[in-house]
Protein backbone atom coordinates (compact mmCIF):
# COMPACT_ATOMS: atom_id res chain seq x y z
CA UNK A 1 0.00 0.00 0.00
CA UNK A 2 1.27 3.22 -1.17
CA UNK A 3 2.21 6.26 1.73
CA UNK A 4 -1.05 8.69 1.73
CA UNK A 5 0.40 11.85 0.04
CA UNK A 6 -2.03 14.55 1.83
CA UNK A 7 -2.19 13.44 5.04
CA UNK A 8 -0.89 10.50 6.77
CA UNK A 9 -1.21 10.77 10.31
CA UNK A 10 0.10 7.76 12.51
CA UNK A 11 -0.30 9.05 15.64
CA UNK A 12 3.37 7.44 16.58
CA UNK A 13 5.25 10.34 16.90
CA UNK A 14 4.67 12.60 20.75
CA UNK A 15 1.88 14.16 19.96
CA UNK A 16 0.30 14.58 16.30
CA UNK A 17 2.76 12.87 13.73
CA UNK A 18 1.30 15.39 11.51
CA UNK A 19 1.53 19.47 12.38
CA UNK A 20 -1.59 21.42 11.80
CA UNK A 21 -4.37 19.72 13.85
CA UNK A 22 -6.09 21.91 16.17
CA UNK A 23 -8.20 20.38 19.17
CA UNK A 24 -11.53 21.83 20.90
CA UNK A 25 -14.48 20.98 22.71
CA UNK A 26 -16.52 22.01 25.76
CA UNK A 27 -17.34 20.37 29.40
CA UNK A 28 -15.56 17.36 30.85
CA UNK A 29 -14.18 15.57 27.81
CA UNK A 30 -10.75 14.41 27.27
CA UNK A 31 -8.16 13.90 23.96
CA UNK A 32 -5.42 12.24 24.23
CA UNK A 33 -3.26 11.40 21.01
CA UNK A 34 -0.72 9.60 22.69
CA UNK A 35 -3.22 6.91 23.67
CA UNK A 36 -1.59 3.26 24.33
CA UNK A 37 -3.22 0.67 21.56
CA UNK A 38 -3.24 -2.13 24.20
CA UNK A 39 -6.13 -0.14 25.63
CA UNK A 40 -8.05 -1.53 22.63
CA UNK A 41 -6.11 -4.61 22.59
CA UNK A 42 -3.37 -3.69 19.85
CA UNK A 43 -5.73 -3.36 16.71
CA UNK A 44 -3.49 -4.84 13.49
CA UNK A 45 -1.92 -1.59 11.80
CA UNK A 46 -2.40 0.46 15.24
CA UNK A 47 1.69 -0.24 16.10
CA UNK A 48 1.90 1.67 19.61
CA UNK A 49 -0.51 4.98 19.79
CA UNK A 50 -3.74 6.27 19.19
CA UNK A 51 -6.01 8.99 19.48
CA UNK A 52 -9.02 8.58 22.49
CA UNK A 53 -11.79 10.60 22.78
CA UNK A 54 -14.23 10.49 25.62
CA UNK A 55 -17.52 12.60 26.13
CA UNK A 56 -20.03 12.51 28.76
CA UNK A 57 -23.71 13.44 27.94
CA UNK A 58 -23.34 17.18 26.47
CA UNK A 59 -19.65 17.94 25.94
CA UNK A 60 -18.06 18.03 22.58
CA UNK A 61 -14.51 17.26 21.85
CA UNK A 62 -12.75 16.81 18.32
CA UNK A 63 -9.14 17.48 16.82
CA UNK A 64 -9.64 19.34 13.35
CA UNK A 65 -7.07 19.44 10.15
CA UNK A 66 -6.90 22.22 8.06
CA UNK A 67 -5.80 23.29 4.67
CA UNK A 68 -5.39 20.09 2.86
CA UNK A 69 -5.47 21.81 -0.24
CA UNK A 70 -7.32 21.90 -3.29
CA UNK A 71 -7.08 18.76 -5.39
CA UNK A 72 -9.91 17.76 -7.65
CA UNK A 73 -9.89 14.62 -6.09
CA UNK A 74 -9.50 13.87 -2.31
CA UNK A 75 -9.29 10.04 -1.25
CA UNK A 76 -10.06 9.76 2.78
CA UNK A 77 -9.53 7.03 4.90
CA UNK A 78 -10.33 7.16 8.96
CA UNK A 79 -9.72 4.16 11.55
CA UNK A 80 -11.84 3.56 14.57
CA UNK A 81 -13.42 1.79 17.54
CA UNK A 82 -15.50 2.35 20.04
CA UNK A 83 -15.82 1.12 23.15
CA UNK A 84 -18.28 2.83 24.97
CA UNK A 85 -21.39 4.30 24.01
CA UNK A 86 -24.52 5.07 26.01
CA UNK A 87 -26.90 6.72 23.76
CA UNK A 88 -31.29 7.14 23.53
CA UNK A 89 -32.56 5.30 20.62
CA UNK A 90 -32.13 7.23 17.32
CA UNK A 91 -29.55 9.33 18.99
CA UNK A 92 -26.70 9.72 16.30
CA UNK A 93 -23.25 11.25 17.06
CA UNK A 94 -20.53 12.12 14.55
CA UNK A 95 -17.04 10.41 13.85
CA UNK A 96 -15.10 12.25 11.25
CA UNK A 97 -16.68 16.04 10.18
CA UNK A 98 -15.24 16.49 6.30
CA UNK A 99 -15.93 20.27 4.67
CA UNK A 100 -14.21 22.42 2.06
CA UNK A 101 -12.20 25.94 3.03
CA UNK A 102 -15.47 27.67 3.67
CA UNK A 103 -17.07 25.26 6.26
CA UNK A 104 -19.45 24.58 3.90
CA UNK A 105 -20.61 20.82 4.15
CA UNK A 106 -19.09 17.94 1.88
CA UNK A 107 -19.68 14.43 3.99
CA UNK A 108 -20.30 13.43 7.87
CA UNK A 109 -19.84 10.13 9.10
CA UNK A 110 -22.21 9.00 11.94
CA UNK A 111 -23.01 6.53 14.38
CA UNK A 112 -26.72 6.43 14.77
CA UNK A 113 -28.28 3.93 17.42
CA UNK A 114 -31.11 2.02 16.05
CA UNK A 115 -33.37 -0.07 19.18
CA UNK A 116 -29.78 -0.29 20.88
CA UNK A 117 -28.03 -1.39 17.29
CA UNK A 118 -25.32 0.29 16.29
CA UNK A 119 -25.53 1.40 12.65
CA UNK A 120 -22.62 3.39 10.28
CA UNK A 121 -24.34 6.32 8.19
CA UNK A 122 -23.01 9.34 5.97
CA UNK A 123 -24.79 12.46 5.65
CA UNK A 124 -23.29 12.94 1.97
CA UNK A 125 -23.80 16.68 0.69
CA UNK A 126 -23.20 15.29 -3.00
CA UNK A 127 -26.14 17.21 -4.29
CA UNK A 128 -25.31 20.96 -1.69
CA UNK A 129 -28.27 19.32 0.96
CA UNK A 130 -28.44 16.47 3.39
CA UNK A 131 -28.58 12.76 2.31
CA UNK A 132 -28.78 10.09 5.01
CA UNK A 133 -27.11 6.68 4.05
CA UNK A 134 -26.92 3.99 5.94
CA UNK A 135 -24.19 1.00 6.10
CA UNK A 136 -25.60 -2.53 4.94
CA UNK A 137 -24.24 -3.98 8.16
CA UNK A 138 -24.52 -3.01 12.11
CA UNK A 139 -21.02 -1.82 13.73
CA UNK A 140 -20.21 -3.69 17.20
CA UNK A 141 -18.34 -1.72 20.11
CA UNK A 142 -14.36 -2.99 20.50
CA UNK A 143 -14.26 -3.88 17.09
CA UNK A 144 -11.92 -1.90 14.51
CA UNK A 145 -13.41 -0.10 11.55
CA UNK A 146 -12.30 1.74 8.02
CA UNK A 147 -14.52 4.19 6.56
CA UNK A 148 -13.46 5.49 3.82
CA UNK A 149 -14.62 8.92 1.16
CA UNK A 150 -14.28 9.00 -2.50
CA UNK A 151 -14.73 13.03 -3.50
CA UNK A 152 -14.24 13.17 -7.39
CA UNK A 153 -14.68 16.82 -8.18
CA UNK A 154 -13.26 16.30 -11.69
CA UNK A 155 -15.62 13.29 -12.71
CA UNK A 156 -18.56 14.74 -10.52
CA UNK A 157 -18.59 11.09 -8.50
CA UNK A 158 -18.93 10.25 -4.31
CA UNK A 159 -18.45 6.77 -2.53
CA UNK A 160 -17.80 5.51 0.69
CA UNK A 161 -16.81 2.12 2.22
CA UNK A 162 -16.81 0.50 4.97
CA UNK A 163 -13.68 -2.31 5.79
CA UNK A 164 -13.61 -2.05 1.97
CA UNK A 165 -17.02 -2.88 0.97
CA UNK A 166 -18.56 0.04 -0.49
CA UNK A 167 -22.04 0.90 0.82
CA UNK A 168 -25.11 2.80 -0.66
CA UNK A 169 -25.70 5.72 -2.32
CA UNK A 170 -27.87 8.00 -4.73
CA UNK A 171 -27.70 6.16 -7.45
CA UNK A 172 -27.37 2.53 -6.01
CA UNK A 173 -28.84 0.90 -2.90
CA UNK A 174 -28.09 -2.39 -3.50
CA UNK A 175 -25.53 -5.19 -2.36
CA UNK A 176 -23.59 -4.99 -3.53
CA UNK A 177 -22.96 -1.57 -4.56
CA UNK A 178 -21.57 -1.28 -8.35
CA UNK A 179 -22.42 1.81 -9.72
CA UNK A 180 -21.10 5.22 -7.91
CA UNK A 181 -22.55 8.04 -6.10
CA UNK A 182 -23.03 11.45 -8.73
CA UNK A 183 -21.96 14.97 -7.24
CA UNK A 184 -24.70 17.30 -8.55
CA UNK A 185 -25.83 21.01 -7.96
CA UNK A 186 -24.17 22.82 -5.56
CA UNK A 187 -22.02 20.34 -4.31
CA UNK A 188 -18.45 21.58 -2.34
CA UNK A 189 -15.39 21.72 -4.74
CA UNK A 190 -13.05 21.57 -2.37
CA UNK A 191 -11.73 19.45 0.57
CA UNK A 192 -9.84 21.10 2.95
CA UNK A 193 -11.25 20.72 6.88
CA UNK A 194 -11.13 17.27 8.71
CA UNK A 195 -12.72 16.88 12.00
CA UNK A 196 -12.04 13.49 14.00
CA UNK A 197 -14.65 13.50 16.97
CA UNK A 198 -17.90 15.27 18.11
CA UNK A 199 -17.52 18.94 17.09
CA UNK A 200 -21.33 19.80 18.34
CA UNK A 201 -22.00 18.30 21.30
CA UNK A 202 -22.59 14.45 22.58
CA UNK A 203 -25.87 12.54 22.77
CA UNK A 204 -25.18 10.17 25.78
CA UNK A 205 -21.26 8.79 27.19
CA UNK A 206 -18.87 7.77 24.41
CA UNK A 207 -15.23 6.96 24.45
CA UNK A 208 -13.86 6.11 20.59
CA UNK A 209 -10.07 5.62 19.74
CA UNK A 210 -8.88 7.02 16.14
CA UNK A 211 -5.46 6.11 14.27
CA UNK A 212 -4.17 6.02 10.60
CA UNK A 213 -6.63 8.96 9.75
CA UNK A 214 -5.43 9.62 5.62
CA UNK A 215 -5.90 11.46 2.80
CA UNK A 216 -4.90 11.24 -0.56
CA UNK A 217 -5.19 12.08 -4.24
CA UNK A 218 -4.48 9.44 -6.43
CA UNK A 219 -6.90 6.43 -5.42
CA UNK A 220 -8.04 4.36 -2.45
CA UNK A 221 -6.43 4.15 0.65
CA UNK A 222 -7.30 0.88 2.17
CA UNK A 223 -7.03 0.00 5.75
CA UNK A 224 -3.50 0.73 6.80
CA UNK A 225 -0.75 -1.99 7.44
CA UNK A 226 1.73 -2.68 10.34
CA UNK A 227 4.68 -1.11 11.06
CA UNK A 228 7.35 -2.86 8.81
CA UNK A 229 11.20 -2.33 10.29
CA UNK A 230 14.16 -1.78 7.44
CA UNK A 231 16.41 -4.11 7.33
CA UNK A 232 20.16 -3.50 6.97
CA UNK A 233 22.03 -6.20 5.18
CA UNK A 234 25.53 -5.64 5.81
Amino acid sequence: MAVPNILNETLEAAGYSESGWSEGGWGTRTIDEDANVTDVSSPSGWDSRCLKITMADGDAGYTTQTGLGESSVAYIRVEFIITEENTANTNTFPLAVIEDDSSNNVAYFYIENSSGTLNLAVDCFHDGTDNWYTAFDAISLNTKYVIELKWDMGNNLWSWKVNGTVQPNDQDSSDPVTTEGVLSATHATIVDYLSIGNPWGANGVLTYYFDNIAMDNTGWIGEAEGFIPQIRII
